[in-house]
């Protein structure tokens, strides 16, 4: 029942004013973007134990997972929100499938949305991906450890 009254709040709001100003699908210390959650670990982690330590946030049927980036918009929300905390490599949730030879989202979407330096990806033993601010996306290998965004469903999106 209290969620079915904050939305309703929020909703009666957003008549008014910009719902953003008024209320948020993310708690904080989460960043509330496109109706997801995305919050900035800075201990750095190995890919596995990233994607472990976000899976460990989920919230009943919203599941957390590394970062997937499905657009520019996104990718450019992504990079405003970290630089603050002065890391250049972030880390974020696509990996090399080695039985198809692709790289995939942990999450599951099935964005086809990329944006891979000019030589990558390289495909010699560095199988995860990380953004590289202001530039593009790097394979690097699973075990080194890097800061890394986890994402999860905001609270009012289905």
């Amino acid at each position: 029942m209290a969620i079915k009254s904050a939305l309703l709040l929020c909703l009666s709001f957003a008549l008014l004013a910009t719902p953003s100003q008024y209320c948020s699908e993310c708690s904080l210390p989460w960043q509330s973007f496109r109706g997801f959650c995305y919050l900035l670990v800075d201990v750095p982690k190995s890919f596995w134990e990233a994607e472990g330590y976000c899976k460990s946030l989920s919230r009943g049927r919203r599941d957390a997972h590394l970062v997937s980036v499905t657009d520019d918009q996104e990718e450019d929300f992504i990079e405003e929100y970290t630089k603050p905390s002065g890391q250049n490599d972030i880390r974020i949730g696509f990996v090399l499938n080695h039985t198809t030879d692709d790289y995939y989202w942990v999450d599951g979407i099935t964005s086809r949305y990329t944006d891979w330096d000019a030589a990558e990806p390289t495909r010699n033993g560095e199988d995860c991906a990380v953004l590289k601010l202001s530039t593009h996306w790097n394979d690097r290998g699973c075990d080194n450890p890097y800061p890394f965004i986890c994402k999860i469903p905001g609270k009012y999106t289905k």
